[in-house]
């Protein structure tokens, strides 16, 4: 009840700030429903949104399918997002559970994929992020 009441309600830089030092959480999958909470919020700050997806890449192994299920479709939604240090860093949580690549694959529509390559390359010719070779295969990218 104490802690309901210190809980940060303000924003979700806050909230992941609190998760960080109180990572009490013992399921798994709870702990990744509420850090992609966190990162479907656009008020989080890009350098969070990296130790997010790193800390959801880390953990990929131990959830459930549905688990893993929620962790690609972030990291996909993120990467759809139009600001490029934003969609860099959903790449970059795929890069992080890209040896999981057929499970990944079929998580994710045909279109999608589609869509992903289009963003990836578009990130990649602007610098915004560096060429990823597992993810290009991830991706069906070949050059």
């Amino acid at each position: 009840h104490r802690d309901l009441h210190s809980f940060p309600t303000r924003r979700s830089s806050d909230l992941y700030a609190y998760l960080i030092q109180r990572m009490t959480v013992h399921s798994p999958d709870l702990e990744m429903s509420l850090l992609g909470q966190m990162i479907a919020d656009h008020s989080v700050p890009t350098y969070a949104l990296r130790e997010i997806t790193a800390e959801m890449g880390v953990q990929y192994f131990r959830l459930s399918t549905d688990g893993r299920t929620t962790v690609v479709r972030t990291f996909v939604d993120l990467a759809q997002r139009t600001d490029p240090q934003e969609a860099a860093n959903g790449f970059v949580g795929l890069a992080q559970i890209e040896h999981f690549h057929d499970e990944v694959r079929n998580i994710i529509r045909p279109e999608t994929m589609r869509k992903l390559a289009v963003i990836y390359r578009a990130l990649v010719q602007r610098r915004s992020l560096s060429r990823n070779p597992p993810i290009e295969a991830l991706l069906g990218i070949r050059e």
